[in-house]
């Protein structure tokens, strides 16, 4: 994968104990939603694709991140469970970014450990 290659980042809430099945559902729902919000498509599908699934603690953690994604204009999407499982209604549970090229996201999740 090249550094401007474009990526969908997928970071996953850890303090909610999701099971794996709800875990990938959740994904599935942000990277739908950012592909429908995405300008650069076009670019994006004529790559591999890519999906890199992280770790992050908790909402906290997602808020902050979020806020640099704001500040850095890229494209987010926040999945908000319907509650009808494991976790309450209107929990944030993975935040989906991209797609976006990996160096330029770098500073905003390099940290993070993958999922």
């Amino acid at each position: 994968m090249s550094e401007t290659e474009l990526v969908i980042y997928l970071l996953v809430r850890q303090d909610l104990k999701m099971s794996k099945g709800k875990i990938v559902a959740q994904c599935c729902h942000a990277v739908q939603d950012l592909i429908l919000a995405c300008e650069v498509i076009e670019q994006y599908i004529v790559g591999e694709h890519p999906k890199i699934a992280l770790k992050i603690k908790d909402l906290e953690e997602m808020e902050k991140i979020i806020t640099m994604c704001r500040k850095e204009h890229f494209l987010y999407h926040i999945v908000v469970d319907a509650g009808r499982t494991q976790v309450p209604e209107d929990t944030k549970t993975v935040l989906g970014i991209g797609p976006v090229s990996k160096n330029k996201v770098h500073k905003i999740v390099g940290h993070l450990k993958l999922l």
